[in-house]
């Protein structure tokens, strides 16, 4: 009963869960444009994910395509399959190739062991997977009910179904270690611990102990994929910046049916992996542009940033995309050699920068 008076004394007051306030890009997160004067790699449509691949150089996923690229950019196709990968990682000579509903594995001792079922149901929405180095992998599965190009729907439905699985390289088993969460879009496992991000919930969250425990909450932006650094630490993707339109959006129910119900999703008032091409999105005139430039400070519904986090999660420095910028929608940032690869979505760009020295 006092539940229940209280969140409708939130909901009056625009408090608690009600709230649309939202934590701002300071200290550390300060915006700057380190991501729009960053190295293009390559450039085209269709990257998924990336992947450092041992030798300074990245894996990526590119449509139906696993292209090994050097820091040069220059691309070979590693193997072609009949399906986009949805992600992809590395760890001593093995390979985890992740599709919609399966994982394969490429060379060493599992070479061509095929993850496609937990229990007799099939596999929906992956899109990251993570060795811990003893003998496991992570899989990082979106959502039960949205595939992955869906997973706009899935944040206005405000979706709660994504988990995540870990399954023993020797002997097979597979087992949840952390299910129910609000989007879950990446997974960094070590020996030490394994870490999820839940996109909607704006956490990262601690599975280790086979349950979701809240590691690092409240992200000014949505969470994607994590990766190790390699000095300690960790790389953390945010792929779009939280608004408070936005948030309120999400606590107006019937709005949100009817925007779903009548309006392609490319126009809803929703984070976007990309923006400002189109008069029809939301955010249009002298809120976003002045004299036809893109203000960088805009209210934008797409962003880019990547933060380097260290080992107890405290951001130290991060590079940003800003509303004026195209760098958008970065999904991964993983390390290898002396520089951090980022995978802009939005731009269909890999980026590469050079690994400051901690702050």
């Amino acid at each position: 009963m006092l539940s229940i008076v209280k969140r409708a004394f939130d909901h009056a007051r625009g408090m608690g869960a009600a709230s649309v306030a939202i934590p701002l890009f300071d200290g550390a997160l300060k915006p700057n444009n380190d991501l729009e004067s960053a190295a293009v790699l390559v450039e085209g449509s269709g990257y998924n994910d990336i992947a450092p691949d041992g030798s300074g150089g990245i894996y990526a996923a590119h449509a139906k395509e696993l292209l090994k690229i050097d820091d040069a950019g220059n691309c070979r196709t590693v193997e072609e399959f009949d399906s986009p990968i949805q992600a992809v990682c590395q760890a001593a000579g093995t390979l985890a190739i992740a599709f919609e509903q399966r994982v394969i594995l490429r060379g060493g001792e599992y070479d061509g062991r095929e993850i496609n079922s937990f229990r007799g149901s099939s596999l929906e929405s992956l899109n990251a997977v993570s060795f811990d180095g003893l003998g496991h992998l992570y899989i990082s599965q979106g959502s039960m009910v949205n595939p992955n190009e869906d997973w706009k729907r899935d944040l206005m439905s405000r979706g709660n179904t994504g988990r995540v699985i870990k399954h023993a390289l020797k002997g097979g088993d597979t087992t949840i270690v952390g299910a129910g969460l609000q989007y879950c879009f990446g997974v960094c496992a070590t020996s030490e611990r394994a870490l999820v991000s839940e996109s909607w919930a704006h956490r990262i969250v601690d599975v280790s102990g086979n349950r979701a425990v809240p590691a690092l909450s409240g992200l000014p932006g949505y969470p994607a994929r994590i990766s190790a650094a390699g000095s300690g630490g960790y790389w953390l993707s945010l792929f779009a910046r939280r608004t408070q339109l936005i948030e309120f959006v999400l606590r107006e129910r019937g709005y949100r049916e009817e925007m779903m119900r009548s309006i392609p999703s490319d126009y809803w008032i929703a984070p976007s992996l990309r923006s400002g091409g189109d008069y029809l999105e939301p955010l249009q005139f002298g809120a976003v542009r002045q004299m036809g430039i893109f203000k960088p400070w805009a209210p934008t519904n797409s962003y880019g940033v990547v933060v380097r986090l260290n080992r107890d999660l405290v951001p130290q420095y991060s590079f940003h995309s800003r509303a004026g910028g195209t760098n958008h929608g970065t999904v991964s940032a993983v390390e290898s050699g002396d520089h951090v690869f980022v995978l802009s979505k939005g731009a269909g760009r890999i980026l590469k920068l050079p690994i400051p020295e901690m702050i």
